[in-house]
């Protein structure tokens, strides 16, 4: 969380996002995502499935949801990072402040790449 609220301060203060937008997409949202998809999805699944199963499945939920929402490579390009992030979380023994501030990293990349407006735009289909 403090990774989140370190890059939401930066963003803001420099311009580069507006304080609503950072504080949302590099805090709200990498702290209540990652208590959904880990804390609850991946830690139950893990109690009936492989970790390796567990963790595939919830990143694929977790595309899954951000392509419902806006359907985007942006969407099919989170399942990769999701996948990582659950690898750290049973890597740390399901510790969910890791999994916190790199959801927060990986959405501050996205956001500062040149790129991202630009592939947002590409349909899937």
């Amino acid at each position: 969380m403090a990774a989140g609220l370190w890059l939401a301060c930066i963003a803001a203060s420099t311009g580069a996002l507006p304080l609503e937008t950072a504080l949302r997409s590099l805090v709200l949202a990498p702290a209540l995502e990652e208590t959904l998809f880990r804390a609850g999805l991946q830690h139950r699944l893990s109690q009936r499935l492989s970790a390796q199963q567990a963790n595939t499945l919830t990143a694929l939920f977790f595309a899954l949801t951000h392509w419902l929402l806006t359907p985007s490579w942006l969407a099919a390009l989170t399942f990769l990072v999701a996948w990582c992030i659950g690898h750290v979380f049973q890597a740390t023994q399901e510790r969910l402040l890791p999994c916190i501030a790199l959801h927060a990293l990986a959405n501050w990349i996205w956001l500062a790449s040149p790129a991202s407006a630009w592939l947002q735009h590409i349909p899937l289909r």
